[in-house]
């Protein structure tokens, strides 16, 4: 098979892009498809605690880096080639990669545990629903006269 054939069946299919930003950017996908691994193999090797692997902050650099800038640059050069599903994944895991990571700074410590006496505290009086409520439900549940859904 083809080089051609196997990118226009498997990795991204041909948008018409104005101008020449496919000949420009090449195909993005393939450096979403390095970036994504190289940052998960790691981190998956020390959540399974392969050979005693320990220490998650040993993945920062790879979370921030492989993970969340090359698959945000890689969702970016998506959208300039009009391929938004791609784009989206891409973004969701790049973003997903950076809060991961982030989560492991030593800057950000993590927040104190529960008190062993937090569930001996006495709950506070439950309120009566305010009178908004009713009309707040029924709200939701009519149609936007913007919203672009059709009815059937």
């Amino acid at each position: 098979m083809s080089p051609e054939v196997f990118e226009k069946l498997y990795l991204s299919p041909e948008n018409v892009v104005k101008g020449g930003l496919r000949n420009a950017f090449g195909n993005p996908t393939r450096l979403a498809l390095v970036g994504f691994p190289v940052a998960l193999s790691p981190l998956s090797i020390e959540l399974m605690g392969w050979r005693g692997a320990t220490g998650l902050s040993a993945t920062i650099g790879v979370n921030y880096y492989f993970g969340g800038a090359l698959l945000t640059l890689s969702g970016t050069l998506e959208i300039f080639l009009g391929n938004t599903f791609p784009s989206v994944v891409f973004f969701a895991y790049g973003a997903h990669s950076i809060s991961f990571a982030s989560t492991f700074q030593p800057s950000t410590p993590p927040s104190p545990p529960t008190p062993p006496t937090a569930h001996k505290r006495k709950p506070p009086p439950s309120q009566p629903p305010s009178p908004s409520t009713p009309s707040s439900w029924a709200s939701s549940h009519i149609p936007h006269p913007l919203s672009p859904h059709k009815p059937q």
